[in-house]
């Protein structure tokens, strides 16, 4: 992939419709789950679904562009080009004294690079130029802890909400909230897009240290163990060489 090629790009309830056939193949891939049975859904029911009980007109979509993508899978032959490019998306609606992140979502062969926490960075910082809040909110299932641990892991921090199924006995549902300043938003949000989704040191504007804890196996998680491999082995070529 190439990575000068990644972009965000931030639409409204009709400029996203320009790339429904794209969003909608991204979200198939995220959520399958959520895909309802046969091919006959119109792009009014997609997006009323998706956006459930929001109003449709006051959702932003920031959608994610790998725009030199050629994937010319034979089952998205009825995809054009510029719609296969859509890798990722979030959406977010004023809610209140914050910003409510509805979405987040990245195909499975772009995740493991930081677009996620790119596309949360361009709501953050949206919500606070643009519409003067200083915090996200979003609700995630009690149940997802891998989950809950990215979001904590990315700055936001998690409270029981009280919500959840009738007859549960406990919360089903939690709530995450981020708050921040106009200077770290933006300062965050420029290190994710000098990055756009590279990964080792010398794509990382805060430099490797800040990937650390690792968890999982992804590509970021394989550099932080093993990047400094070769730093590792030149010292040690050069302790061989004085020691004669």
């Amino acid at each position: 992939m190439q990575h000068d090629s990644m972009r965000v790009r931030r639409c409204d309830h009709e400029g996203v419709r320009a790339y429904a056939a794209g969003v909608r193949r991204a979200h198939a891939l995220c959520f399958p789950e959520e895909r309802p049975e046969g091919d006959d859904e119109i792009d009014d029911e997609f997006f009323d679904r998706v956006t459930f009980t929001h109003d449709e007109a006051s959702v932003t979509w920031f959608l994610l562009f790998d725009e030199d993508d050629d994937d010319s899978d034979e089952e998205e032959e009825q995809i054009a080009p510029e719609d296969r490019h859509v890798v990722g998306f979030a959406a977010a609606v004023v809610y209140a004294t914050s910003v409510y992140g509805m979405h987040v979502a990245v195909v499975p062969s772009y995740r493991g690079r930081g677009l996620g926490k790119w596309l949360m960075r361009e709501v953050q910082l949206w919500a606070i130029v643009d519409k003067g809040k200083d915090q996200i909110q979003a609700t995630v299932d009690a149940s997802a802890t891998r989950l809950l641990r990215y979001y904590e892991e990315c700055g936001a921090h998690t409270e029981r909400t009280g919500f959840g199924s009738a007859d549960a006995q406990t919360p089903t549902v939690v709530r995450i909230a981020r708050t921040f300043t106009e200077t770290i938003a933006r300062q965050e949000v420029e290190s994710s897009r000098g990055r756009r989704g590279r990964v080792g040191k010398r794509f990382y504007g805060e430099g490797i240290r800040e990937q650390k804890p690792v968890r999982g196996f992804g590509n970021e998680a394989l550099f932080a163990w093993f990047g400094w491999l070769p730093v590792g082995f030149l010292v040690a070529m050069a302790a061989a060489r004085l020691s004669k």
